[in-house]
């Protein structure tokens, strides 16, 4: 079983520790992470989803990431959403296929396994 325990906002996600079975401090999960988990579970994401959901606030640039870096494809298609006062906004919706949530977790393990959270697969 995890705790989570969060530091005062102003010191930032840094400070956030998770406390795993064997005592062992671990880093605070990336905005990598924190999105690439989000989408290896089959949901999908638009910048302002991602914004609530995940606390990313330059969704497009972790996308490129996830692509350019990791080498995992996702899928994309635009959509109006409610933004300003209601004014309708144009976003990209980002989605993984199948295959690409498999190599997605393969990912989110090794990330975690490196900032010493486990993720044993």
């Amino acid at each position: 079983m995890e705790r989570i325990e969060t530091a005062p906002a102003q010191s930032g996600p840094e400070t956030t520790t998770i406390t795993s079975n064997n005592n062992r401090k671990a880093k605070a999960p990336t905005k990598l992470e924190r999105v690439l988990t989000y989408l290896a579970t089959g949901r999908s994401l638009h910048r302002f989803e991602a914004e609530r959901e995940v606390n990313d606030h330059c969704l497009h640039s972790t996308m490129s990431d996830i692509k350019h870096s990791l080498g995992i494809p996702y899928q994309v298609k635009y959509e109006t959403v409610p933004g300003w006062e209601g004014h309708p906004t144009r976003v990209a919706r980002y989605w993984l296929d199948a295959e690409a949530q498999v190599e997605a977790w393969k990912c989110v393990h090794a990330m975690r396994r490196k900032r010493g959270a486990g993720g044993s697969k």
